[in-house]
């Protein structure tokens, strides 16, 4: 019994080299712009780069139609210097990119399902090590949460196993236990209680701020009557800090718990 490899090459030989250098001087352009950000750490670093892809990448839904006319698509290049990808090239473009800074990161495989997929469909993402723990970083659903709210999401970036498995499945990875280093987590956004939600809201509307963005840490199915209870405590708290009109734009995400809401006057 044997394994055979077949290797295809995306670009002809005659141009391979230039369209490398061009691939090259863009990752240079990247971490240029990395470096003048003065990052501390790997956490900001790994926070940089799923900020730039997902600011700079959009989902390719014509290359999983017609896979064969947008091979870039499935690899590095296509998020990195087309600006157009699907998930197997954004996954590959973040763990290129995090090399080049020095984070520890690998692609995972398995599948996931929307609710407008209804049915599973093959998906890659990625795992980045700090320290000595593992967490989920999911850049092409971000890019697509921000796209819908027109603000940068995080819903998919550094979350833990328990997270993960709601609309992921996979196997053979390392363990990600943690949640510590949710963008949730790190900003005191990740609430269990309803008095520190409204404590949250509370000091938001003092800033007089327009969007709301946390996370819910609640074990329950019932997704809408949860919302329905935030929705009920966000109007509330906008309604006793205003005295004008206002309405709410909203883009939860039920299976991960996150709330987005903008406040228009």
């Amino acid at each position: 019994m044997g394994v055979i490899y077949q290797v295809n090459y995306t670009v002809k030989t005659a141009i391979r080299s230039a369209v490398s250098e061009q691939v090259e001087r863009k990752i240079l352009d990247i971490l240029n712009a990395a470096v003048k950000c003065n990052l501390q750490g790997d956490y900001e670093k790994c926070r940089w780069l799923h900020n730039y892809l997902v600011r700079n990448t959009k989902y390719n839904y014509e290359a999983l139609r017609r896979p064969d006319d947008y091979p870039d698509s499935f690899n590095a290049k296509g998020a990195i210097l087309d600006g157009m990808a699907v998930c197997e090239g954004i996954s590959k473009a973040f763990k290129l990119l995090c090399d080049r800074l020095g984070v520890d990161a690998l692609i995972a495989f398995g599948t996931s399902s929307q609710e407008n997929f209804g049915v599973d469909i093959p998906h890659a993402w990625n795992i980045v090590k700090f320290d000595s723990e593992y967490t989920h970083v999911d850049v092409t659903w971000d890019i697509g949460m921000s796209e819908s709210s027109q603000f940068t999401r995080y819903d998919y970036f550094c979350v833990s196993d328990r997270w993960m498995t709601v609309d992921h499945v996979y196997n053979s990875f390392p363990e990600c236990k943690t949640d510590d280093y949710s963008y949730f987590s790190k900003r005191n956004r990740f609430f269990t209680k309803r008095k520190e939600l409204k404590a949250y809201l509370d000091t938001e509307m003092k800033r007089s701020s327009s969007t709301l963005y946390f996370k819910v840490n609640v074990a329950s199915d019932d997704f809408l009557s949860i919302q329905t209870k935030i929705q009920d405590q966000v109007s509330r708290s906008i309604t006793e800090s205003m005295n004008s009109s206002y309405f709410l734009e909203m883009a939860p995400n039920a299976k991960q718990m996150c709330f987005f809401f903008r406040i228009k006057q």
